[in-house]
């Protein structure tokens, strides 16, 4: 899926309030980002799980937020008429700028809802077996701020599956042989 497209479907899931949606978008980007190693998937996946947050709670739809949701209804609409990929990262970027201004004006949390998002990214990407170095060249987060994180989420123990030490160091030898 190309940096179009995932833009036309966070915004198409966004003015349609859809959690749902905006988490498959993430995982998306996730995937491409593991996939392609191209940093504009992790942007364009924060900004999916960032609204995904927003949208899901309550408090964030309050009539004193409302020039924050009309500013990104706007730029969702943009979305539709985005003609290349540099243009797609510029609305990415003033998304999330807007994303970080509307979190701010109700600070119930340590971090903002766009370092959440950064930090749960990283975190997909290393217990998908990328490694803590690879995971913080590609995000950008800091490997104490992820490795906080990962502790703190115990998200490595709800894999279901792993892979023995054993099985590693047989894939090990074939690619070193190869």
């Amino acid at each position: 899926m190309n940096f179009r497209e995932i833009m036309r479907r966070i915004s198409r899931s966004y003015l349609a309030r859809s959690v749902k949606e905006l988490r498959k978008t993430e995982d998306i980007c996730v995937y491409n980002l593991g996939l392609t190693r191209d940093k504009r998937y992790f942007t364009l996946g924060v900004l999916a799980y960032s609204l995904s947050k927003l949208v899901s709670k309550p408090r964030y739809w309050a009539e004193v937020f409302e020039s924050y949701i009309k500013s990104l209804d706007e730029l969702t609409q943009r979305a539709k008429h985005i003609g290349n990929d540099a243009e797609v990262m510029r609305l990415a970027e003033e998304m999330l700028a807007v994303v970080v201004e509307w979190d701010s004006t109700d600070r119930r949390f340590a971090r903002n809802v766009v370092q959440k998002a950064r930090l749960k990214m990283a975190s997909k990407l290393y217990s998908q077996g990328f490694s803590l170095k690879t995971t913080v060249e590609l995000t950008g987060c800091e490997e104490s701020d992820l490795m906080l994180f990962i502790g703190n989420t115990l998200f490595a123990d709800r894999l279901k599956e792993g892979i023995p030490e054993s099985e590693r160091l047989k894939k090990l030898d074939l690619l070193i042989q190869n």
